[in-house]
């Protein structure tokens, strides 16, 4: 499996597990998440097994991730932006 130095997270991995899959299998670090933590042992294993690289750890909180929409939704119609960059406070650019 080649390994890349990007990675993504995966947020509500119990329904986006192909998702988590295929990334995995590009080489990307897959960061997943879900309400229930424990349930994705099974899914980090199967990456690992193929030599790919999983945690069970996102490093944005969900709550964050819909607070930045939602702030993007209730922008003023005279300055608006249409894209958004969400990334970690302690991710280095």
């Amino acid at each position: 499996m080649p390994q890349c130095s990007a990675s993504v997270a995966v947020v509500g991995a119990g329904d986006y597990i192909a998702i988590a899959r295929r990334f995995a299998r590009a080489g990307y670090h897959v960061f997943a998440g879900r309400r229930n933590g424990e349930k994705l042992a099974p899914l980090v294993g199967e990456i690992a097994a193929r030599g790919g690289a999983a945690a069970e750890r996102v490093l944005m909180r969900p709550a964050s991730i819909a607070e930045t929409y939602w702030q993007l939704h209730q922008q003023r119609r005279d300055a608006r932006i249409h894209e958004l960059d969400l990334r970690p406070s302690r991710e280095t650019w």
